[in-house]
């Protein structure tokens, strides 16, 4: 994570155009994924790599990964009903930072700006933002067993400065 190359989304949509028809491909989705530091400034507590996962909703509903599913009311929610300041955390950041629904998180990132082949800038961000959701430890939620937070492909790009870039396109049979 964090030393993904960013493509043009396009090649997604062509990809997973020219894959419909393969009865051999279950699906094709686009993804950003990051490692970011998150902290929970009312609980004192941080979490120095955080993968910030980016979802497509409408490639994700029907896939082999399933739905993210919340902890409490066990219902099916989606990156694209957050509004942007909004993001879905698993259970596993949630207890590794004591977060609830509605605690506001202090997202610490980088966006490396690459000027030529020799010489790149990094530039540090952050941006606060609030637990909308917690879900369950499983499927996309449980990635390599990581602490996860989830927002929609869309805040990402405006987060990382990628406007129409993605870096991850993940292809189940």
């Amino acid at each position: 994570d964090g030393n993904l190359i960013y493509f043009d989304q396009s090649i997604y949509d062509l990809l997973a155009n020219n894959l419909s028809e393969d009865k051999q491909i279950d699906g094709i989705v686009p993804r950003i994924v990051e490692t970011i530091s998150i902290i929970n400034e009312d609980k004192e507590r941080l979490e120095p790599r955080t993968t910030l996962m980016a979802t497509n909703t409408t490639s994700e509903t029907n896939s082999a990964f399933g739905a993210l599913i919340t902890v409490d009311e066990k219902k099916e929610v989606y990156t694209d009903s957050l509004e942007f300041d909004e993001v879905i955390i698993n259970k596993r950041l949630a207890d590794r930072l004591k977060a609830e629904i509605n605690d506001d998180l202090f997202l610490i990132y980088s966006i490396v700006n690459i000027s030529d082949s020799t010489e790149s800038t990094t530039i540090p961000q952050n941006k606060t933002v609030r637990v909308k959701y917690i879900v369950e430890n499983k499927g996309k939620a449980n990635y390599q067993g990581k602490s996860i937070v989830f927002v929609s492909i869309s805040q990402a790009q405006s987060y990382f400065n990628k406007s129409g870039l993605i870096n991850f396109c993940l292809l189940y049979t």
